[in-house]
Protein backbone atom coordinates (compact mmCIF):
# COMPACT_ATOMS: atom_id res chain seq x y z
CA UNK A 1 0.00 0.00 0.00
CA UNK A 2 1.21 3.54 -0.92
CA UNK A 3 0.62 5.88 1.43
CA UNK A 4 -0.78 9.71 -0.47
CA UNK A 5 2.24 11.47 1.35
CA UNK A 6 4.44 10.02 -1.15
CA UNK A 7 4.62 11.52 -4.26
CA UNK A 8 7.17 9.57 -6.23
CA UNK A 9 5.82 5.94 -4.88
CA UNK A 10 2.20 7.39 -5.39
CA UNK A 11 3.33 8.02 -9.08
CA UNK A 12 4.83 5.29 -9.94
CA UNK A 13 1.84 2.91 -8.35
CA UNK A 14 0.07 4.96 -10.64
CA UNK A 15 1.83 4.38 -13.83
CA UNK A 16 1.88 0.63 -12.82
CA UNK A 17 -1.93 0.48 -12.58
CA UNK A 18 -1.85 2.67 -15.99
CA UNK A 19 -3.32 5.45 -14.73
CA UNK A 20 -2.81 8.66 -16.60
CA UNK A 21 -0.71 11.17 -15.05
CA UNK A 22 0.77 14.09 -15.92
CA UNK A 23 4.30 15.00 -17.43
CA UNK A 24 7.13 15.59 -14.36
CA UNK A 25 10.90 15.91 -13.25
CA UNK A 26 12.23 12.72 -11.92
CA UNK A 27 12.25 14.37 -8.02
CA UNK A 28 14.94 17.28 -8.00
CA UNK A 29 17.51 17.74 -4.81
CA UNK A 30 19.21 21.11 -4.30
CA UNK A 31 22.50 19.92 -6.53
CA UNK A 32 20.08 19.82 -9.50
CA UNK A 33 19.30 22.34 -12.17
CA UNK A 34 15.92 23.29 -11.59
CA UNK A 35 15.51 25.59 -13.66
CA UNK A 36 16.63 23.65 -16.61
CA UNK A 37 14.26 20.83 -15.59
CA UNK A 38 11.28 23.51 -15.05
CA UNK A 39 12.33 25.16 -18.56
CA UNK A 40 12.00 21.00 -20.26
CA UNK A 41 8.68 20.61 -18.36
CA UNK A 42 7.72 24.34 -20.06
CA UNK A 43 5.37 26.79 -17.65
CA UNK A 44 3.06 27.23 -16.18
CA UNK A 45 4.17 24.55 -13.47
CA UNK A 46 3.32 23.26 -10.18
CA UNK A 47 6.86 23.02 -7.40
CA UNK A 48 6.08 20.14 -5.56
CA UNK A 49 7.93 18.60 -2.82
CA UNK A 50 7.78 14.73 -2.20
CA UNK A 51 5.83 15.04 0.80
CA UNK A 52 2.32 16.48 0.58
CA UNK A 53 3.43 19.50 2.63
CA UNK A 54 4.28 21.99 -0.38
CA UNK A 55 2.50 22.74 -3.78
CA UNK A 56 3.17 26.01 -4.99
CA UNK A 57 2.22 27.10 -8.97
CA UNK A 58 4.64 28.58 -10.45
CA UNK A 59 3.53 31.13 -13.67
CA UNK A 60 6.74 31.86 -14.95
CA UNK A 61 10.69 31.45 -14.89
CA UNK A 62 11.25 34.55 -12.54
CA UNK A 63 8.94 32.72 -10.06
CA UNK A 64 10.54 29.39 -9.69
CA UNK A 65 13.03 30.92 -7.29
CA UNK A 66 10.84 31.82 -4.69
CA UNK A 67 8.32 28.77 -5.17
CA UNK A 68 11.45 25.88 -4.64
CA UNK A 69 12.63 27.94 -1.51
CA UNK A 70 9.23 27.91 0.31
CA UNK A 71 8.56 24.18 -0.84
CA UNK A 72 12.05 23.11 0.63
CA UNK A 73 10.59 25.33 3.69
CA UNK A 74 7.77 23.47 3.90
CA UNK A 75 9.80 20.18 3.60
CA UNK A 76 12.14 21.31 6.43
CA UNK A 77 9.39 21.87 8.97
Amino acid sequence: LVTATDRTALRDAAARAGIPIVTASSPLGPEDDVAGAAAALGYPLVVHGTTARASVPVAGASALPSAVTATRAAIAR
